[in-house]
């Protein structure tokens, strides 16, 4: 089975834009259609989670004890997943930066990457590596998994 680097951001993603006045929210709706998801990616990869949202800046150390985390934690702890690392934030590098970066640091191909983020705007216009576009106000709809 050929392993599988999803990069992760959560606004939009995991919740909606109507979610953001509230930090650290995750929507249950959005939630069950990204396990959905993961569900189908499991049949064909070892899935492996990446998160490049900036909330990994509060991921840092124990990742079951954040207790904003917790509903992501369950999530994916139920289909038998974690969150198996993190992109590291750097000043002046877009958030493409940072996934190409960790990908070539741990010896990741482009093409067995996958990022699902909500804002193009943190990413090259030419960027090599596959990515699944939310709308920040729906988050992952069933139509998205």
């Amino acid at each position: 089975m050929r392993d599988k680097y999803i990069f992760l951001d959560i606004d939009g993603v995991l919740n909606t834009a109507a979610e953001w006045k509230t930090p650290f929210v995750l929507n249950p709706r959005c939630l069950q259609n990204f396990q959905g998801f993961l569900k189908k990616m499991q049949k064909n990869y070892a899935i492996h989670i990446i998160l490049t949202s900036t909330w990994k800046n509060s991921f840092r150390g124990n990742l079951h004890s954040p207790d904003y985390f917790s509903p992501l934690i369950r999530c994916l702890n139920d289909i038998g997943l974690r969150v198996n690392g993190l992109t590291q934030s750097v000043e002046g590098r877009s958030r493409g930066e940072e996934v190409l970066r960790y990908a070539k640091e741990h010896e990741i191909a482009e093409k067995d990457c996958l990022v699902i983020d909500d804002d193009r705007s943190l990413f090259e216009k030419d960027f090599p590596v596959k990515t699944i576009w939310t709308d920040a106000k729906k988050g992952f709809t069933e139509s998205v998994a």
